[in-house]
């Protein structure tokens, strides 16, 4: 079992995680949005790896994650928000 927590999960050629960071950073994750009460969570990420966390959070803490792509405009970022009702919106831009 030790190998397979120690093995690479994520490699986005700037970040790396092993599987056993993966799962200790998404229970984290999933705990915060249980604690917020989030129900549907947008997110506009361009890390790629991050978006493995943020998708891994949301199933354990039963949340509806609706990625956003990064190229969308602000006003179809608007807009997906709007329709999907999404509560909370996770981002690492700060153009938004």
């Amino acid at each position: 079992m030790g190998k397979v927590t120690s093995s690479i999960a994520v490699d986005s050629g700037s970040q790396t995680w092993t599987f056993a960071q993966v799962d200790e950073l998404s229970a984290e994750l999933a705990k915060r949005f249980k604690e917020m009460g989030v129900r549907v969570l947008a997110s506009l990420l361009d890390n790629s790896a991050a978006w493995v966390i943020v998708d891994r959070a949301a199933l354990e803490a039963g949340v509806v994650h609706v990625p956003l792509p990064p190229f969308f405009t602000h006003s179809q970022i608007l807009h997906a928000i709007s329709t999907t009702g999404a509560d909370t919106v996770l981002t690492e831009s700060t153009g938004c």
